[in-house]
């Protein structure tokens, strides 16, 4: 092999490590911009009005997203906890409530069931019409909130992805899926027959400390 031959190769292999570098500091870029800040969420927080005060919370607090929140009945809230299994998969979630969002759930239920809706019909904050079309009725309310607050990114969901980037600070990844909703289908699961209320206080007292600087 050649000197000019062997020169090239290095050239190319140096290019091609320099795009992989290139592409993970954008991909983590990108990462960086699909969450708030606490100080965004707490903004919002304060311009919004009781009830949708209540849906950032449950966004925040359990990592719900436009689609939880219209499913949410009584039957769910139980005391200090939340058992909602994921509608697009139906993977049972178990969520801590934090003192913030029981007083937000209780001073703005509806008596109709669902307990959230979109009107005092009974009307779910999302309609499913097709399997292309949907009415989203957070989505809207929460682009109102934001605009009001002057936060100029994101969508609903970037409470649920806030959420999971917090408690993945806990290293309890168990925990974390089985309040998220998330199915890890390994092998552990397999022989995991439990997870504690208490692991899962921590992971909810993590994000409220986050956001509020709150230890009780």
């Amino acid at each position: 092999m050649t000197s000019q031959v062997k020169s090239s190769q290095v050239k190319s292999s140096q290019i091609k490590s320099n795009q992989i570098k290139s592409n993970q500091i954008k991909s983590n870029q990108i990462k960086s911009n699909q969450i708030l800040s606490a100080a965004d969420i707490v903004a919002m927080l304060d311009h919004a009005d009781e009830k949708r005060h209540c849906w950032i919370l449950l966004g925040i607090n359990c990592g719900f997203d436009s689609s939880d929140l219209s499913g949410v009945r009584r039957e769910h809230v139980q005391g200090s906890f939340i058992d909602l299994p994921r509608p697009k998969t139906g993977v049972p979630r178990r969520c801590s409530l934090w003192p913030e969002t029981i007083a937000a759930i209780a001073a703005t239920a509806n008596e109709t069931e669902p307990i959230f809706s979109s009107n005092n019909k009974g009307t779910p904050v999302v309609v499913v019409h097709s399997e292309k079309k949907r009415t989203d009725n957070v989505i809207y309310r929460w682009r109102k909130c934001r605009t009001t607050a002057g936060i100029k990114i994101g969508g609903f969901s970037l409470l649920r992805h806030t959420h999971r980037t917090i408690t993945d600070e806990c290293e309890d990844q168990p925990a974390e899926n089985y309040s998220m909703g998330h199915s890890q289908r390994d092998m552990a699961d397999n022989y995991r027959h439990r997870i504690s209320d208490e692991r899962l206080i921590v992971i909810a007292h993590r994000v409220r400390y986050w956001l509020f600087q709150k230890t009780s």
